[in-house]
């Protein structure tokens, strides 16, 4: 018998605004790396100008223009056993189809949702491309340096009363 568990999160639209084919192609290769199918086929469906379009893929072509569907999905699938990741500008969700217990299928959903989400979050950040972590980090500390200034002068100046 097989669990079913459905699990879904709200995605930007800056963040699906900066979505590209090269990012499909990484998500494509993150949920096929979790398929835990011996073998598998994927079915590929977007819409877009209300034209949907499914094929079987095994590599996801460099030329697809994110940004004009409507809604996209991957569906891997083994017999009656299936893992789909359905995306929309304002919503990314997964379902797992497998022949375990609940638990499991609940547990495969999330990490793979886990999974997209960082990677959407990532998109969405105002960082430069190619910035390292410690660069960031500089940021941040300047701003933070910036607004903690006057704090500490202030402490120092309560201080100075005791």
């Amino acid at each position: 018998m097989n669990t079913k568990y459905k699990s879904t999160a709200h995605l930007s639209s800056d963040s699906y605004n900066k979505f590209t084919a090269q990012t499909l192609s990484e998500i494509y290769d993150t949920v096929k790396s979790r398929v835990p199918f011996d073998s598998c086929k994927c079915t590929f469906t977007y819409c877009s100008d209300n034209t949907t379009v499914s094929a079987d893929i095994n590599d996801i072509p460099k030329n697809l223009n994110v940004k004009a569907f409507e809604f996209f999905t991957f569906d891997f699938s083994q017999n009656d056993d299936y893992i789909t990741a359905s995306f929309t500008p304002d919503s990314i969700s997964v379902t797992v189809c497998l022949p375990i217990d609940f638990k499991s299928s609940k547990e495969l959903a999330e990490n793979l949702l886990i999974l997209m989400v960082e990677k959407f979050k990532s998109l969405g950040n105002n960082n430069k491309a190619g910035e390292k972590k410690e660069d960031k980090f500089k940021r941040f500390l300047e701003k933070a340096v910036s607004y903690a200034s006057p704090l500490i002068e202030f402490i120092k100046l309560i201080k100075s009363f005791f």
